[in-house]
C-alpha cells in the first residue's frame, strides 16, 4: 500500500492499543482521500517496488 512501510514503521512504535487503531483508521481515511479502492498487488513484485509505484499514480 502506499506509504505502508513508513506507516508500518510508525505504528510498531504505538504501545496503547486505542491509539493504534486509529493510527490504522487515520492511515486507511488518508488512503481512501486519494483512491476509490485499494490497490492490487503485483504477482513478483517486492513490497518496496510495490510502494513505490502506487506513490507513483
Amino acid at each position: 500500500l502506499p506509504g505502508g512501510e513508513d506507516f508500518r514503521q510508525h505504528i510498531n512504535t504505538i504501545d496503547d492499543c486505542q491509539t493504534q487503531w486509529q493510527a490504522v483508521a487515520d492511515y486507511l481515511d488518508a488512503l481512501g482521500q486519494r483512491m476509490d479502492r485499494l490497490p492490487a498487488t503485483t504477482a513478483g513484485m517486492d513490497a518496496d517496488a510495490q510502494e513505490q509505484e502506487g506513490l507513483a499514480a
